[in-house]
């Protein structure tokens, strides 16, 4: 008798202490997602209007739903215990990623781990969310997908995005301590004169396009490195462009920039190492 009790007991302590919460289809208002009970799968389409996540939590889609932010979204991880965005484990596809619309201004991301999305990691549209400290990887759209937004990105890492790094369409765009790597097409695709994007102390490199490609914008770059990409590093019009301390194809043109190898330690962190000229 004694081990069968024994047997419950520890039966019911895993499952308290490894729970997990399904979510159906819907809008969620005044909800907080703990790690406690995490993983959430996610089993149907909705509408944010109010949600905090905790750090340490894992939401899983189990098959291409919306996850639409209309009010406020506080997902705030931790350097050590980031919340996690995510296909679940055992389903095919993805998920149509984290969609910011108007009202949602007063949403953050921080400490977040973005994957698997359809279309994009993250849309934003006529919204201006706080996101920083952030890595969107492996969607099979673009990282970003940014229109009629004024946005910062801060010590973001977004890489291995099928189409753009960071999609532009009628954006101000200021981005800076981020590293943006290894995506099929360009790092930043910018498709609309209005676009204006402000680059600082950011590593670009890997992309099989261009780092920076525009169709008319403006960019203003600064202390970044370019390197390696597999067209033309700043594919933009050159009276829209303003460069200063850094690294990319063409900056032995100028005095204040530089054309060289870098000298990566590794094509993972992206550091430099102690020689080099960057």
């Amino acid at each position: 008798m004694k081990k069968f009790l024994l047997i419950l007991f520890l039966l019911f302590s895993v499952n308290f202490l490894f729970g997990s919460t399904n979510i159906p289809g819907g809008t969620i208002d005044g909800d907080v997602w703990t790690k406690e009970n995490a993983p959430y799968y996610i089993n149907g389409n909705l509408t944010i209007v109010n949600l905090t996540i905790e750090p340490g939590v894992y939401v899983n889609f189990s098959d291409n739903y919306k996850f639409e932010v209309s009010g406020k979204l506080i997902a705030e991880g931790f350097y050590s215990d980031s919340i996690y965005f995510r296909l679940a484990e055992g389903y095919s596809g993805g998920w149509d990623g984290i969609s910011f619309v108007s009202g949602s201004d007063s949403s953050y991301l921080r400490y977040c781990r973005i994957e698997s999305g359809v279309n994009q990691g993250i849309s934003v549209e006529n919204a201006s969310p706080y996101i920083a400290n952030c890595r969107i990887r492996n969607n099979s759209g673009n990282g970003l997908k940014l229109s009629n937004t004024s946005l910062t990105l801060s010590n973001c890492r977004i890489e291995n995005n099928d189409i753009y790094g960071i999609y532009l369409n009628n954006v101000r765009l200021s981005i800076n301590n981020s590293i943006i790597v290894h995506n099929t097409q360009d790092g930043f695709y910018s498709i609309n004169g209005n676009d204006s994007l402000a680059i600082t102390n950011c590593v670009v490199a890997d992309n099989f396009g261009s780092g920076v490609f525009s169709l008319g914008g403006v960019a203003i770059v600064i202390n970044s490195i370019f390197f390696n990409n597999g067209n033309i590093d700043l594919d933009i019009d050159q009276d829209s462009l303003i460069v200063t301390y850094s690294n990319y194809d063409n900056g032995s043109l100028d005095k204040n920039n530089i054309s060289v190898d870098p000298l990566f330690i590794n094509s993972v962190d992206y550091d430099i190492s102690n020689t080099s000229p960057c």
